[in-house]
């Protein structure tokens, strides 16, 4: 490039400097600054980019005080992000990030602000204490210390796991009954209520009644003891003369493991008008975990 179209251009090697300037991470000045593009096209950039710190191999490990210790250090989370970018990810990757930003964005709560009452206040903003957790987490933490947790998230709902389950039953007024197994009794009454395929929705339009559902394990319990209930239930039932609804014989727990692809989450995001019904299904947690 000769002297003439270089000095035609916007950056020249002083104006290039001077931006330069303005970040201490070279990855920092690639990403928000045409002057980066400029300077490598000249052979500038070690000239000017003296002054930027090496950014931490990315073998370092970002434990959670390492995290609060560099955002520290900022006080908008963009500059974190740009600036720190190894941190900011291994903070938002753990959940820690609304916790060590806090302060950042003008957000900054006064000292001793997470009361007993103001937490239990957000708390009510969740149904799951895995999304007050990951939403406030702050909050979330303040409650766990001081030991309020259980009194200010009475009302969410327990959400099981592949090793735990409740058992459940519906019961029809002529005495027809289905049982199941479930992580999430909430949603799984959702689905069996709206599911075309589902046994209880099918008997419901034929009866044209609501059925009385029940949860048979007020607790959860472990996967295998859940399955040898449930399979004890259906069959003493159908001994007894009931009419079970069930296709089989029980214990299976493949319908309540969805594996919720990026396509999955968008059908399933379909089928709401607000995101507040959306985040009843399991499918809003995947969508919102994944980003």
């Amino acid at each position: 490039m000769n002297e003439k179209a270089i000095h035609k251009s916007k950056w020249t090697l002083e104006t290039c400097r001077l931006e330069a300037l303005k970040y201490s991470y070279r990855t920092a000045f690639q990403k928000n600054s045409p002057a980066y593009k400029a300077a490598y096209k000249y052979g500038w950039l070690d000239d000017i980019c003296g002054h930027m710190v090496k950014p931490k191999p990315y073998n370092h490990t970002w434990t959670f005080e390492a995290c609060e210790k560099e955002a520290k250090k900022y006080t908008l989370k963009k500059d974190f992000q740009n600036n720190s970018n190894t941190a900011y990810q291994a903070a938002w990757k753990n959940k820690w990030l609304a916790e060590i930003s806090s302060h950042m964005d003008g957000s900054k709560k006064p000292h001793k602000y997470w009361s007993k009452e103001k937490c239990a206040i957000e708390a009510l903003k969740y149904n799951h204490r895995i999304d007050f957790h990951k939403n406030s987490s702050a909050a979330y933490s303040k409650a766990h210390k001081s030991g309020w947790l259980d009194q200010i998230c009475g009302h969410m709902t327990v959400l099981g796991s592949e090793k735990l389950r409740y058992v459940y039953s519906f019961t029809f007024s002529d005495g027809s009954i289905y049982f199941g197994l479930t992580t999430n009794y909430s949603r799984r009454y959702n689905e069996h209520k709206q599911d075309p395929f589902s046994k209880v929705y099918k008997y419901i339009q034929v009866l044209n009644e609501e059925p009385v559902f029940k949860l048979l394990t007020p607790n959860l319990v472990a996967t295998e003891i859940a399955q040898e209930l449930e399979k004890k239930l259906i069959k003493e039932h159908i001994e007894k003369g009931y009419n079970v609804l069930n296709a089989d014989k029980g214990g299976g727990t493949g319908g309540s493991i969805v594996k919720w692809t990026f396509e999955l989450c968008k059908a399933e995001a379909l089928k709401y008008k607000t995101r507040g019904a959306f985040q009843k299904s399991l499918a809003y947690s995947s969508a919102h975990k994944n980003g």
